[in-house]
């Protein structure tokens, strides 16, 4: 059986490890509406490549595009609200099935990164405040969870 460690840790190497971590979310943050910019222009222009290749495939004559292999065809349907869906196999998109792009994670979103912000900056001010120049290892462990 495992004894227990008790050591103890430098506050000020802690107070770094923090305020590298809430310079880091402050960074995400300023630059979350740049990404979702970025993101949208993508988006944009891979859901243009993505109709050239449907609309050639279409016009090509290509009637079994519309039957045979799941990962080969284009589906045409009717959503739950009564809208036409068009599906297009991964297959018939090449390589551009593996380049689309993905969303940023909103910082402001649920459990997000501004929550995590606020109690990164209450433990450092706690952390900024004591007297004492080295803190259990407990308390570097509680500060490790944040991070």
């Amino acid at each position: 059986m495992a004894r227990s460690i008790s050591v103890k840790i430098p506050t000020a190497t802690i107070i770094t490890m923090v305020e590298d971590k809430v310079s880091q979310l402050k960074t995400e943050i300023a630059e979350y509406p740049a990404r979702l910019a970025q993101y949208k222009a993508d988006r944009k222009k891979y859901v243009a490549d993505v109709a050239v290749i449907v609309a050639d495939s279409i016009s090509s004559g290509k009637q079994e595009l519309f039957e045979g292999e799941y990962d080969n065809i284009i589906r045409i349907g009717r959503s739950y609200n009564g809208g036409v869906e068009l599906a297009v196999g991964k297959n018939l998109v090449g390589d551009l099935h593996e380049q689309a792009p993905k969303e940023p994670e909103n910082p402001s979103g649920y459990n997000g990164v501004n929550s995590k912000l606020k109690e990164l900056e209450k433990t450092l001010t706690l952390l900024r405040l004591t007297p004492q120049e080295t803190v259990t290892s407990s308390t570097y462990n509680s500060v490790l969870e944040l991070l």
